[in-house]
């Protein structure tokens, strides 16, 4: 009689390795494994100074197109990474912000290169305001139609289009996302060290001071954070005499000791703001500004418009950054509902929107791990 055929694998651990091995083979051949797999070799790619990039070993390079076209208020440049697979991809618009590095700029190609290498559309929009440090409202508008146009490529899935906004972009991108015209449509925003109250910036800005956990702090605003946010409120005095005058100040290093005797009212408190003042006379210094200041600030909010948004928000922020306070993205954070929010990340290792800072190797390694999980599940919407 016929004996049944046995097992070649007789050893109980033996069998356990195999099953543990097929299991992460089908793991690897799901969506969120293959995500998982081209986050970590993607890392990399995100620390000037890293000596290694896997993806540039392992994938051909992708093709990179320029484009050109007007908006309300200006003109942008724009420039195309296209991944070298064929079909279509998720998309990302990577939003810089205002005085930000060039868009061919070794450290943003690199990881723009990085994330089409990894199965994405990468856009950077460069518009000539933003450029020069100018923040107007229309930007809302630059970036519709870098949506509508990123979306609207022969190699793009339109329904994994979204945003990664750095610094001022973060906000931007936000305040974009509200926007009717495409807010159905925009998938995904990954806020990097982003605004949420240009008004409420101001006021840490001009006090030198933030709110944590019902606390007041000192916070040092950078340098460029003084000039864009001068730049902004200069534009919007009533007289010619105060905006050159300002300007020299804040630009060309000036120095003019009788300054504030030959500025207006007006002058004289976009001054005292940008110089420091004190908690008691913050009130007074903003009411003394010409209402389109307020009013610009205003329109670039993401906090007027936070309920219009449709989109699955990722959120990003160093609890030392020293262009935009980390309190900003927890104002953000506390305005969103449960489904809208999908991660929020804290970081040590982050100056500003770059994770190059010196810290120890257990804050470094912490923090690593903290990215890469953040960098994983935002990715999940577009890789």
């Amino acid at each position: 009689m016929p004996q049944p055929r046995q097992s070649r694998i007789q050893n109980p651990k033996a069998k356990s390795v195999l099953a543990v091995a097929l299991l992460l083979v089908l793991a690897l051949l799901s969506h969120p494994g293959q995500v998982a797999a081209r986050s970590l070799l993607l890392l990399p790619d995100l620390f000037p100074d890293s000596p290694v990039r896997p993806l540039a070993w392992l994938t051909p390079s992708p093709e990179r197109e320029t484009l050109r076209y007007g908006y309300s208020a200006g003109q942008v440049e724009a420039d195309v990474y296209h991944p070298a697979a064929g079909g279509r991809h998720g998309a990302a618009i990577l939003e810089l912000g205002a005085r930000p590095v060039p868009k061919r700029d070794p450290l943003l190609v690199r990881f723009a290169d990085g994330l089409a290498r990894a199965g994405s559309v990468v856009m950077i929009p460069e518009s000539d305001n933003l450029v020069a440090g100018r923040v107007l409202p229309q930007e809302r508008d630059a970036l519709v139609l870098a949506f509508q146009r990123l979306r609207a490529m022969a190699d793009v899935d339109p329904e994994r289009v979204g945003f990664i906004g750095f610094s001022v972009g973060g906000g931007l991108s936000t305040l974009a996302a509200a926007d009717p015209r495409i807010r159905d449509q925009v998938a995904f925003v990954n806020t990097v060290g982003a605004y949420f109250d240009a008004r409420r910036l101001l006021e840490e800005i001009a006090t030198r001071s933030l709110v944590v956990d019902g606390e007041r702090q000192a916070w040092e605003p950078s340098p460029v954070t003084l000039q864009v946010f001068g730049l902004q409120l200069i534009e919007a005095l009533d007289q010619p005499s105060d905006r050159e005058l300002l300007s020299a100040l804040l630009f060309q290093g000036q120095q003019a000791p009788d300054a504030p005797e030959r500025l207006t009212p007006q002058g004289q408190a976009v001054l005292r703001l940008l110089r420091g003042v004190d908690r008691a006379e913050i009130g007074a210094a903003l009411a003394q500004l010409p209402p389109e200041a307020l009013a610009r600030l205003d329109a670039i909010s993401p906090a007027r418009d936070l309920a219009a948004v449709r989109a699955r928000l990722y959120v990003m922020h160093d609890l030392g950054d020293g262009y935009i306070p980390f309190t900003q993205s927890r104002h953000l954070v506390r305005g969103l509902e449960p489904p809208s929010l999908r991660w929020y990340t804290e970081f040590n290792i982050f100056q500003h929107v770059i994770p190059d800072k010196p810290v120890d190797p257990l804050t470094f390694t912490l923090d690593l791990a903290r990215l890469y999980r953040h960098l994983f599940t935002v990715s999940l919407e577009f890789l």
